[in-house]
């Protein structure tokens, strides 16, 4: 999408809770890369230290805002992210990869941006094992984009712009198209079942929370997201250890670390990593997720919550 929508040697605004991937695809526009800050509240871009580094580093090449829909949740304040891109002269992408099935006041992820990207992988709710796809409402964008993914050929075969094999294959494409029929018909239920019975039974009191969506919001179910209170003595491995030792294989987290403390990254030269970005390493520290796909059965789930319950109870606060 970078390529399509042109956008090299300039400033790329990207959150610095996300995965790698995001960071990466950016490198190889020749753009700068700004990470952002966590917003606590929905893992997403902090708009005050948005907006401070939107005024600190400018180019006279249009570059870009990537909102990350982190664990799913959209944030209801992206209409505000579509004014500070609109007003600064950046494009906003989003990138949907945790977002399949999330809505904001009943609108799908993947509308506000002037383009936005779903992934595909072997963990997300739907997937065809690899691949993703590019949603935008910009025709000419999307036909461009169709040509980047089969080497730059135009329809006569000549190669008129940058690209290379990005095809998704027949067999690919079949799986995945069941994948999609299931998820509206049977999947998302399935999860959404699951998630229901963990916030029922779940009992953090002054320990944890299971996070709770704006009113305004309904989530994919890619992710059950867990936040631990401030001032709890919590150890992520102790606590991954003794769910392991109960027999219970957590799923990863949203994210383990920030982009900047992967080692590639954080010695990358066009990186800028302006802050301390205090939020978002509390947001990494300060969280779990709990199995939720679709074939779990109620005793597994109510013996998961048992279990946390159970760990829970014995961690001293300070």
């Amino acid at each position: 999408m970078l390529i399509a929508l042109d956008i090299s040697e300039s400033f790329i605004f990207a959150p610095v809770l996300t995965a790698p991937a995001t960071i990466l695809s950016c490198l190889n526009s020749n753009c700068k890369v700004v990470p952002v800050d966590a917003d606590p509240e929905t893992f997403s871009l902090n708009i005050d230290d948005l907006q401070k580094k939107i005024s600190k580093y400018k180019s006279t090449r249009k570059g870009a805002i990537i909102v990350v829909h982190v664990g799913g949740i959209i944030d209801p304040k992206i209409h505000l992210l579509q004014k500070i891109a609109r007003e600064n002269n950046l494009f906003l992408i989003e990138d949907c990869a945790h977002a399949f099935g999330s809505t904001l006041n009943n609108e799908p992820a993947g509308i506000w941006g002037d383009a936005a990207i779903y992934s595909f992988f072997l963990t997300k709710t739907v997937t065809s094992g690899e691949g993703g796809c590019v949603v935008g409402k910009d025709r000419e964008l999307i036909e461009s984009i169709k040509r980047i993914r089969n080497y730059g050929k135009d329809n006569e075969g000549k190669h008129v712009i940058r690209g290379s094999s990005w095809r998704m294959n027949e067999f690919t494409a079949a799986l995945l198209y069941g994948q999609l029929k299931s998820y509206f018909e049977v999947k998302k239920e399935l999860r959404e079942n699951v998630s229901v019975l963990y916030d029922r039974t779940l009992d953090g009191k002054a320990s944890f929370q299971p996070y709770k969506l704006h009113p305004s919001t309904t989530s994919g179910y890619y992710k059950y997201i867990v936040c631990i209170r401030e001032g709890l003595e919590f150890s992520y491995d102790e606590f991954h250890c003794f769910m392991k030792e109960n027999d219970i294989l957590l799923p990863a987290r949203v994210f383990d670390r920030i982009t900047i403390e992967e080692p590639y990254l954080h010695e990358h030269i066009s990186l800028i990593c302006d802050g301390n970005f205090e939020i978002a390493k509390r947001l990494c520290a300060n969280h779990f997720c709990l199995p939720i796909y679709e074939s779990l059965t109620k005793n597994e789930i109510l013996y998961v919550c048992e279990k946390v319950n159970e760990y829970f109870a014995n961690i001293p606060q300070n």
